[in-house]
């Protein structure tokens, strides 16, 4: 029996060893596990985790807890200039319950302190500390606030003092370094409403919040202040170049204000990525006080919208118009600059032919009829036998209704949807409009309704989709997806985005991009883009005008747009101007918009002139002239360096010789025959002969004309050197103020 309990005791004495090991090493597999765990999250998820835990230790302890707000992410251009910056604020607040402790000494040596920093009424500190009949506090808080958003210098200073119950928080302000400057594409926060790219990459712009908290003892004393640092949001760097962005505005708002426009707007891309470098719309407001009547750039309506009231509904709703973004929110008819895609259609699909034959030519007779009803060429009288590249370059109507009905409407109606009409481009800004419901379906297409839409009439699209479906024409037939940030990097200066060009699809061949690339350029030799020449400079494109809406209905009006790209041979800018509903005299091209911009840019980036240019060729196609104000046909001729003068006194070209279409040497010199047909005051140019530059220009200034200079060696630039020896117009003629006057200089 003894024997029997001696093996069960070893036995028990083995079993419960054996637990004890397999438990000692489950446990130190425990606290291996956990020891791994607690350095992955110290390591990984340190900073987060110990957040929680202050915020949790925070919250069940008796005190206050307050968010920091952290900085909003900046904004900048391609070049890094900053466009939006957040900058650190403070907000100064009163312990209420904790000063009405103290004694009255204490109270009015903090309120005195406090009045003079904040440059405040003491009455209104006292006011906090206002009680109610039955003794106890009006404010009764440990957190009442008596100013947002103060300066560094307001909080270091109270700080300083020392004073009892006025503290400071930290918070942020949103600033936009330039003003109107990319207002509607950049965009703003208002209360919960954002705009443009503050809308769009808010996640990204938005950092996270840092926390401060007051704990109290029982007795409701403050013992101890804990801070949880904000982290900052990630900066978004755009695609634009601010200063081109800047020449856009001031161009659009120069023209939009002349013509007295509803909109005027000009984009601006690489045509070989799809990003946007310029993207500006008249009118425009101003980022830092965007509901501020006083600073849209639109005088009429700064003064029309003063009168209505700040806060109203009214003037919120006509806010409303102009912090849209034009350029992809508002459609229009395209006109003239579609015809080139109607072409290149049919040429993709070999239904014509590029020679100068006969059989691939065709005859305007000024006019053609579908169903009963007339369409006309814009040139009443025809263009009679045209080829293709003069179909392009004289804009015949005629011609692209013909080439549309051998196209058919299958054809058309394909190339039309793969050039990205009807459909978002998908450029990453909010409230892109597609206007696909202002687009023909394929069953609509009429004989009527294909020819009108041939020549870019009776459809709808947005500026950006015309200039967009424009760049695949000349950069070997790809359509991409634009767009407007390239990257993104957070606080440390990481790069957390960065956007890589997206085609969308090929369109069109490369030899018939290549084709119409080169073709378009006879626009700005002897078409209809002749006004927008640069000399020295190969640029092709296609103007447009076209009615919007129907003739003798509620709201039809006019709208003229230019679509150009330079240099010619291998373009690397792409830009659109637009004149949207002018109330100034008949529609004016949008033509001088675009060589106006196109010269800023040229001269901002010294593009080296083209090896060659149509202007260096020694000859020109003399455009027509007859109708155009005479401030424009100076400009002109100045752009061509060619020598003019002025038959007569007025503001209007009523002759010309030699006549238009002629080809002429460009030492000629045109003669415009002018007359006066308005009641404006006209000016008298001074006589510049002999003058030296200096006294030249004070001279034209004075007189309220715009100067300048051509030199006969351009290296003697010296203002107290040269003199004038010919001018354009002659002296003492009457034209209109404010208009160009060229004079040549050369050393005396």
């Amino acid at each position: 029996m003894a024997s029997h309990d001696k093996k069960t005791a070893a036995h028990i004495t083995g079993l419960t060893l054996f637990k004890f090991l397999t438990l000692l090493a489950a446990s130190m597999a425990a606290l291996v596990f956990m020891a791994s765990r607690i350095y992955y999250y110290q390591d990984v998820h340190g900073d987060e985790f110990e957040r929680r835990a202050i915020n949790q230790l925070m919250r069940s302890a008796l005190g206050s807890e307050s968010a920091v707000i952290p900085n909003r992410g900046a904004i900048m251009d391609r070049n890094h200039h900053t466009l939006a910056y957040s900058s650190i604020v403070y907000t100064v607040f009163m312990d209420v319950r904790m000063l009405d402790g103290r004694t009255d000494e204490q109270k009015e040596n903090t309120i005195k302190k406090t009045a003079e920093i904040m440059d405040i009424p003491e009455s209104d500190l006292w006011a906090l500390l206002a009680k109610n009949p039955d003794g106890s506090l009006v404010h009764n808080t440990h957190y009442r606030v008596i100013s947002h958003q103060n300066p560094q210098e307001i909080a270091s200073a109270l700080n300083a003092e020392r004073l009892h119950d006025i503290y400071t928080e930290e918070d942020t302000k949103r600033f936009y370094a330039y003003g109107t400057a990319a207002s509607q594409i950049i965009g703003f926060q208002r209360g919960e409403s954002l705009w443009g790219i503050e809308s769009r990459y808010n996640r990204q712009l938005t950092g996270v919040n840092g926390r401060v908290f007051r704990l109290y003892d029982s007795s409701g004393r403050g013992v101890i202040t804990e801070r949880v640092p904000p982290q900052d949001g990630n900066t978004v760097i755009l695609t634009l170049d601010l200063i081109i962005q800047q020449k856009a505005e001031s161009v659009v708002a120069k023209y939009g204000h002349e013509y007295n426009v509803d909109y005027a707007a000009a984009i601006v891309m690489n045509p070989h990525t799809g990003e946007v470098i310029a993207m500006a719309a008249y009118p425009s407001f101003d980022l830092n006080d965007p509901m501020n009547p006083e600073l849209i750039t639109n005088p009429r309506l700064a003064d029309e919208w003063a009168l209505l009231g700040l806060g109203s509904r009214e003037l919120a709703n006509n806010f409303d118009t102009i912090w849209k973004n034009f350029n992809i929110t508002h459609t229009f008819e395209p006109g003239s600059t579609f015809k080139p895609i109607t072409i290149a259609a049919a040429l993709e699909e070999d239904i014509i032919g590029r020679s100068d034959t006969r059989t691939d030519s065709y005859f305007c007779g000024g006019s053609k009829v579908y169903a009963g009803h007339t369409m006309r060429c814009h040139r009443r009288s025809g263009h009679g036998w045209v080829n293709l590249r003069e179909a392009i370059a004289y804009s015949c109507n005629v011609a692209l209704m013909e080439i549309s009905e051998k196209s058919g409407s299958a054809v058309f109606y394909k190339y039309q949807r793969d050039f990205g009409f009807g459909e978002l481009t998908g450029i990453d800004l909010p409230g892109e409009e597609s206007a696909s419901a202002l687009i023909h379906r394929l069953s609509n297409l009429n004989a009527s309704e294909l020819a009108a839409s041939s020549f870019g009439q009776r459809f709808n699209c947005t500026p950006l989709q015309a200039i967009n479906s424009f760049s695949a024409l000349i950069n070997g037939g790809y359509l991409y997806k634009p767009y407007i940030v390239s990257q993104i990097v957070d606080s440390r200066n990481r790069l957390v985005y960065d956007r890589k060009p997206e085609v969308v699809r090929q369109v069109i061949s490369q030899e018939t991009s290549d084709w119409m690339r080169e073709a378009m350029v006879d626009t700005f030799v002897y078409g209809t883009g002749a006004r927008a020449r640069v000399a020295g400079h190969d640029i092709g494109g296609k103007s447009g005008t076209a009615d919007q809406g129907r003739e003798g209905e509620p709201g039809h009006h006019a709208a003229a747009s230019f679509i150009g790209y330079f240099p010619a041979d291998d373009p690397q800018y792409v830009v659109m101007t637009i004149i949207y509903n002018p109330k100034v005299g008949d529609t004016p091209s949008a033509s001088f918009m675009f060589t106006e911009l196109v010269l800023d840019i040229i001269n901002y980036k010294r593009i080296p002139p083209s090896s060659q240019a149509q202007a260096g060729s020694g000859s020109v196609f003399l455009d027509d002239y007859t109708g155009v104000p005479v401030w424009q046909a100076a400009q002109t001729l100045n752009r061509l360096n060619a020598d003019f003068q002025f038959v007569g006194n007025g503001d209007i070209v009523v002759g010309q010789f030699p006549k238009p279409g002629e080809r002429i040497s460009q030492n000629a010199t045109v003669f415009l025959m002018v007359e006066r047909t308005s009641d404006d005051e006209l000016a008298e140019v001074p006589n510049l002969d002999g003058l030296t530059l200096r006294q030249a220009r004070t001279a034209l200034l004075e007189a309220g004309f715009v100067p300048m200079v051509t030199f006969d060696n351009p290296s003697n630039n010296y203002e107290d050197l040269n003199r004038v020896y010919l001018q354009m117009p002659d002296a003492w003629q009457k034209v209109t103020p404010g208009m160009e006057v060229r004079m040549k200089v050369r050393i005396d």
